[in-house]
């Protein structure tokens, strides 16, 4: 964090992210769920992001 302009930072992560299969959408659908391997259970993906924020006086 700094002081000067002030900056905040967070982080959130999941390590048991699962993503669904695509539904409906036909053959493109279809081929979505192949080509990204969908559905993906929980544990087979993650998710790390930091967030960095400037908090600006009015």
């Amino acid at each position: 964090m700094s002081a000067d302009p002030l900056t905040l930072r967070f982080s959130t992560t999941d390590d048991q992210l699962a993503f669904p299969a695509v539904e409906g959408g036909g053959l493109r659908g279809q081929a979505l769920n192949r080509s990204l391997g969908l559905p993906a259970p929980a544990g087979a993906n993650s998710y790390a992001q930091t967030t960095y924020v400037r908090p600006r006086g009015y």
